[in-house]
């Protein structure tokens, strides 16, 4: 059975296969191999521009070489773009977690997010519930999906004045009999509901409101969010020096 909803949340499935060799068995594919030494079917050592570059880890932190985001990270700023996905949360989580044990100023979150997969932003927004400093939001461009979530659960919110938030539920897509889609689709809508609650609670509108206006994907401009309450306040340029 292939069930294809617009319900409460995002499924990861993870599979894998892979031949085992044993004797009589063909030998695996070694590689890739060090420049100055050939490959299986090669004449000639294999020259290091065409080898390609190992996949980081999940939990790979962009800090050590890259000098925009060390210069970022000694102003405690965290940037967010693009899909939020288990792969950045788990870099994202690390950052907030080493800025909230280095000092006691707070943290500036800046997010672009169109969308995120809704166990990661639960994921985040647990993150940010057990730092010990206050965390400021920036939405810059666009913030929809679960990722609105992760904005209410910050403690100061701000948009640029060309912000866009989208109210919106994930596309799930779940694969099972019965009894595992059952399962699945009440996991699924317990964690929208807790992106719902939180924004009910910094708004104070109803959490039935706020789902209805997801099933609509309402859009809002920086001013609209402002109204809703899902912002303090819009971002202006200060003012030039005399």
């Amino acid at each position: 059975m292939n069930v294809n909803r617009n319900v409460n949340g995002a499924l990861n499935g993870i599979s894998g296969t892979g031949p085992r060799a044993g004797f009589g068995s063909r030998l695996p594919e070694w590689g890739p191999f060090p420049p100055e030494l050939p490959g299986p079917g090669r004449t000639e050592p294999q020259r290091p521009e065409e080898r390609r570059p190992d996949r980081l880890p999940s939990y790979f932190v962009p800090l050590g070489p890259d000098p925009i985001t060390d210069r970022l990270f000694e102003r405690r700023i965290v940037m967010v773009h693009g899909r939020l996905d288990d792969e950045r949360v788990t870099a994202v989580s690390a950052q907030l977690l080493t800025l909230d044990a280095l000092g006691e100023d707070p943290i500036r979150l800046h997010l672009n997010t169109p969308d995120a997969d809704l166990g990661a932003a639960v994921t985040l927004i647990d993150t940010l519930d057990a730092l010990n400093v206050p965390l400021h939001a920036q939405v810059i461009g666009e913030v929809g999906g679960p990722a609105v979530g992760v904005l209410a659960a910050a403690h100061r919110r701000q948009a640029s004045p060309n912000a866009v938030i989208r109210l919106s539920e994930p596309r799930l897509r779940l694969e099972g009999n019965a009894a595992e889609l059952a399962a699945a689709t009440a996991q699924m809508r317990h964690m929208l509901d807790t992106v719902y609650f939180r924004i009910a609670d910094i708004t104070g509108r109803e959490v039935d409101e706020i789902r209805d206006d997801a099933l609509q994907g309402r859009r809002l401009t920086s001013s609209e969010a402002l109204d809703y309450g899902l912002i303090h306040e819009i971002t202006t340029r200060p003012p030039a020096a005399p």
